[in-house]
């Protein structure tokens, strides 16, 4: 019986160039490391959820046409300044809807990452 999604993982082509975005840009902490940066993975724990980079695995290969992870994000407006500050592109710009805040970003390899926030401002309802 399924019982709901264990992680989400990603292919990357270069594994010390995907952490330098997943870590040095976007900031999160990596609770697993596993193997050497030619043939590797990385956990990070994020909350209840775990998003998995890897490159151990030849016969999946990164893409931009694959699937999304999204990740809630606290104070979304300014972690996506932040990230713009920083030279990431957002290729959806943040935009308000009328129960959350969305943006869209891509990693080295194109994969997709949606940053998401439920948390609105009396202002924003």
């Amino acid at each position: 019986m399924i019982t709901g999604i264990a992680f989400t993982g990603y292919s990357v082509s270069n594994l010390e160039t995907a952490r330098t975005f997943y870590e040095g840009l976007l900031g999160l902490s990596p609770s697993v490391v596993v193997g050497p940066p030619e043939q590797g993975l990385v956990e990070y724990y994020l909350g209840s959820s775990t998003l998995s980079i890897t490159n151990r695995l030849p016969f999946l290969r990164p893409s931009a046409s694959g699937g999304v992870a999204v990740l809630e994000v606290t104070e979304i407006e300014e972690f996506t300044s932040e990230l713009e500050r920083r030279g990431v592109k957002l290729f959806i710009p943040l935009t308000r809807g009328s129960s959350c805040q969305f943006a869209m970003v891509q990693d080295p390899d194109g994969n997709f990452l949606g940053l998401h926030s439920t948390r609105l401002t009396s202002d924003q309802i």
